[in-house]
């Protein structure tokens, strides 16, 4: 079901951030999973082509310090390139659930897929649905939510 009538990839992190308010217990991994596989099945980006690795999403989780201490994070990101596809034009669109580090968080390892095209979303949700991470922290509230979107070339 397509929400939008048409959505450019410079609309897609505000259109996305509209749809996660809307959601029960936004800020569980079952309701950020379960909004990107949503917002990427049913809205395409007008700019991008599927085709060409224009429009994919990455599942990934693990204990890391990106400069602000340790963490746990839980995130799905949408990468896409609008356009001509070339390597400076990827951006992400990242949501990721953050948790304090633990024991338990950090025996979960760390990991990730890859998603390419809307067709192996049903693959791409079992792998998920069944992955420990999402298993073990399903509706366990988290410490924050970063909602981010940048260029990565």
């Amino acid at each position: 079901m397509t929400l939008f009538k048409e959505m450019k990839s410079s609309d897609a992190k505000s259109r996305f951030e509209v749809l996660l308010s809307q959601r029960d217990n936004n800020e569980t991994p079952a309701a950020i999973i379960s909004c990107m596989l949503d917002f990427y099945r049913d809205e395409r980006l007008d700019d991008c082509i599927i085709e060409d690795d224009g429009d994919m999403l990455l599942y990934q989780w693990g204990t890391y310090d990106w400069g602000q201490g340790r963490w746990f994070d839980f995130n799905i990101t949408r990468q896409y390139v609008p356009g001509s596809g070339e390597d400076e034009d990827i951006f992400q669109l990242s949501v990721t659930a953050k948790y304090s580090p633990a024991h338990e968080l950090d025996a979960l390892g760390s990991g990730n897929k890859w998603c390419g095209s809307p067709k192996e979303l049903p693959q791409f949700n079992e792998f998920i649905y069944n992955s420990p991470p999402l298993q073990f922290l399903h509706q366990k509230p988290c410490d924050k939510v970063d909602v981010s979107s940048n260029q990565t070339g």
